[in-house]
């Protein structure tokens, strides 16, 4: 009886009513109680470089499910978001982590949201939300502000959580530069300079904390490779020797040295520096006092 009850509805209608998926309808007009116009469009899977072409390969990449596009039209004004609905949070935070740039985080709900006058990005969840306004004056701003609280009281199911060496009390400061890439696209847009370290080295995740000082440049990693045949793929295709003890030191040149620590399986903290010898032994010193419970 219900089946044909349901065939009915769909000879009258032209279609099935169908249960949207809990939380994926953005922002509504019942939401900002003002008047605007807001049109929708949704891209799935490969459909979605059909909406941004050659830019989709990185969120593909990555880990990509939809993107909900949502035009808002307020006092003659324009405004886009995009919601990509990614695979999991760390995709989300991925996306994030290599599309921010001189940006501040200036709200207090959601730990990873960036903002410029015209611009505000967030990873809330497995969302990557993008907010777009035209004129970047002090009224679009917060205007802009108002949708991404909206749509963080939404979405926000949780933060994404680093890994524990990022946690230390003295790198919190810099976590707002880390970069986590898992293919070639993510690490090219994040953290090019490390491209040809990986080049060929498939399946392997980077959370990348560069660290600049009046004295130089530190660039701390932790690396996982798909297993241990990668890890030593990677140290072959950089002329680096391995050996028993799980700490390898290199050094460079006079000023630039290289620190690995090896933790199982397949993983390791990667860190250079070219500061000097007492900064770059504070970071060293940190590192080891973390990895000697996992090594």
């Amino acid at each position: 009886m219900k089946k044909h009850l349901l065939f009915i509805i769909f000879l009258l209608t032209g279609n099935l009513v169908i249960a949207q998926e809990p939380n994926s309808v953005g922002v509504t007009a019942s939401d900002l109680q003002e008047k605007i116009s807001i049109n929708n469009r949704i891209y799935e899977g490969s459909s979605l470089w059909g909406y941004i072409n050659g830019g989709a390969d990185i969120y593909l990449e990555y880990g990509f499910d939809k993107v909900l596009v949502q035009d808002i039209n307020r006092n003659k004004e324009n405004y886009k978001i995009d919601i990509y609905f990614m695979e999991d949070s760390a995709a989300a935070f991925g996306i994030f982590s290599v599309s921010r740039f001189l940006c501040k985080n200036d709200n207090s709900l959601c730990q990873w949201y960036c903002s410029t006058p015209y611009h505000i990005q967030m990873a809330c969840g497995n969302k990557y939300i993008s907010i777009i306004n035209e004129k970047g004056s002090k009224e679009s701003y917060q205007f802009s502000k108002k949708l991404a609280d909206i749509l963080i009281d939404k979405y926000n199911t949780g933060n994404y959580f680093l890994p524990g060496l990022f946690n230390h009390d003295e790198l919190k400061k810099h976590q707002n530069q880390i970069k986590f890439t898992k293919g070639p696209l993510g690490l090219q847009n994040g953290f090019p300079e490390w491209s040809d370290k990986f080049e060929n080295i498939e399946k392997k995740k980077l959370w990348i904390m560069p660290v600049k000082t009046e004295g130089g440049d530190l660039n701390l990693a932790l690396v996982e490779f798909q297993n241990r045949q990668v890890l030593h793929r990677f140290y072959d295709h950089n002329n680096i020797r391995s050996n028993n003890s799980g700490f390898i030191h290199i050094v460079q040149n006079n000023s630039n040295q290289i620190f690995i620590w090896e933790l199982p399986p397949g993983k390791i903290v990667y860190l250079e520096s070219d500061l000097s010898k007492e900064e770059t032994e504070y970071y060293v010193n940190l590192v080891e006092r973390f990895t000697e419970r996992d090594r």
